[in-house]
């Protein structure tokens, strides 16, 4: 009955915090779903409540973002609540919704070819050595949301929401310390 608990804490505190990530940039809503691991056992799927939010940048532009992040809720060797990402596909669409970027992570076939390590996808008829550059997948490192925010906010000028473009005591923008504070708790899972 405990580990259930913490468990159910774990996930709730994990989903909390992707939701406060997104905060940074949209008011869209997460949506909870379940997941869609064949061989996981009771996956969650983190989504938003429409198909994807609408950002705005300073130049009035509009930018769009989905996610979908699956994960589980495991335990560790020491009986410890372990999240661990299953998945995740984030897309980041320009003002017509035409794909521009996707950060994807998909071992297990999810309607299309699992790929074991996580990758990015450059949308876009360019080629290169003959191949459509969209085809391949670059590899890269784990990327977390916190890290799609924080592109789209320093790499594509989005706005972040009100609340956290304010200052806070010591002059950091709120919405640093949530992407900093996300990225150590991810970091370090069990504090």
């Amino acid at each position: 009955m405990a580990r259930s608990r913490r468990a159910r804490d774990a996930g709730a505190a994990f989903r909390e915090t992707v939701a406060q990530v997104l905060r940074c940039i949209t008011g869209d809503g997460l949506f909870v779903a379940p997941g869609m691991s064949l061989t996981r056992g009771d996956s969650q799927l983190l989504t938003f409540q429409t198909e994807r939010a609408r950002l705005r940048d300073r130049r009035r532009g509009r930018l769009f973002l989905s996610i979908e992040h699956e994960f589980i809720v495991e335990e560790d060797s020491d009986d410890e609540p372990l999240v661990t990402t299953l998945s995740y596909i984030y897309t980041i669409y320009d003002g017509q919704e035409r794909r521009l970027l996707g950060y994807h992570y998909h071992p297990e076939s999810r309607g299309e070819e699992p790929v074991p390590l996580p990758h990015l996808h450059v949308y876009g008829d360019f080629t290169a050595a003959g191949r459509l550059l969209q085809k391949l997948h670059l590899p890269t490192n784990r990327i977390g949301v916190e890290d799609v925010v924080l592109l789209l906010i320093d790499g594509f000028e989005v706005l972040p929401q009100p609340a956290y473009a304010r200052r806070e005591t010591g002059g950091e923008e709120r919405w640093r310390r949530v992407l900093r504070e996300a990225r150590e708790a991810f970091a370090h899972p069990r504090r």
